[in-house]
């Protein structure tokens, strides 16, 4: 994939977390297989290898049980197929 490919995902993942009210602040890609976007609390790690929509589904469910939870972290990553979590110390 092209690094326009990287981009367009990026807008992607931008939009979908502001329509959760999660403005991204900044965004890293290191390459095809991590970008990641700062969030004001945490960090959110991606591939642009990896389907856009699962991933944002993936995020979505982890999202919303932290929430109901109120667990704290800093690194949510959902690269591969089961998402890994930092938690805050």
């Amino acid at each position: 994939r092209s690094d326009i490919n990287e981009m367009i995902d990026v807008v992607f993942f931008i939009e979908e977390l502001q329509k959760l009210a999660l403005p991204v602040g900044n965004v890293d890609i290191r390459n095809e297989n991590m970008i990641v976007l700062f969030l004001e609390e945490y960090e959110i790690l991606v591939s642009s290898t990896k389907d856009t929509l699962e991933q944002m589904a993936q995020l979505k469910v982890v999202l919303e049980q932290f929430r109901t939870k109120a667990v704290e972290f800093s690194r949510l990553d959902v690269r591969f197929e089961k998402p890994i979590v930092v938690f805050k110390k």
